[in-house]
């Protein structure tokens, strides 16, 4: 394959996978955003701002000033750990199990981020929005693999695949979902480096 090819097979094979679990993911997208506003509606109504003061969601004082080292680091934790760890691995065991974790990731957002100050939370936006996607995509990944072995004739309805072949397909979503959740982990890890070292 060309290089120049290279783009183009990657927006079919993402484009394949979204116009197939549409629906899934339109579904975690609002579980997961809603999830992480409500809860700060819900501590808002529950906790006065000044109980908070002024806190940051970001260790300052544990980071080198080391911009590669940061974004390394950052990107590594948040695709290995944050995403397919916690998030895709346990729904390939148990699909309803990643919709779980990106609940309570969106919940425990909501912690973090209630009290932020204005400025800070502005500065934050950015990052929410990239890896919050990329955390919705994981659990879509690990969703469809899950389904894909415990209800396969449902997720494959009108297809005759064994469950094994339609293991190996979903397998084979959530890997072309990964290559778009690696993108954006990337652009999310380089732009939460970028504000940090600002910040600091």
């Amino acid at each position: 394959m060309q290089t120049s090819e290279l783009p183009q097979s990657f927006r079919s094979s993402v484009r394949v996978v979204f116009s197939a679990r549409m629906g899934i993911l339109a579904f975690l997208n609002v579980l997961f955003f809603v999830s992480a506003l409500l809860t700060i509606f819900l501590e808002r109504l529950l906790f006065p701002p000044v109980f908070y003061g002024s806190w940051s969601p970001w260790p300052f004082g544990l980071l080198p000033n080391n911009f590669l080292l940061v974004f390394i680091v950052i990107f590594l934790f948040n695709l290995t750990f944050a995403s397919f760890l916690t998030v895709t691995l346990p729904g390939i065991l148990f699909f309803p199990l990643s919709g779980v974790a990106l609940m309570y990731k969106a919940v425990l957002w909501g912690l973090l981020l209630y009290p932020v100050s204005g400025n800070m939370l502005l500065a934050t936006l950015p990052t929410l929005f990239l890896e919050g996607e990329a955390y919705v995509l994981s659990a879509g990944a690990g969703t469809v693999a899950g389904a894909s072995w415990l209800i396969h004739k449902r997720l494959y309805r009108g297809e005759m695949l064994s469950r094994r072949e339609a293991f190996k397909r979903g397998m084979n979503e959530c890997l072309r979902l990964y290559l778009l959740i690696g993108l954006l982990l990337l652009i999310a890890a380089f732009v939460e480096t970028t504000t940090l070292m600002l910040l600091t």
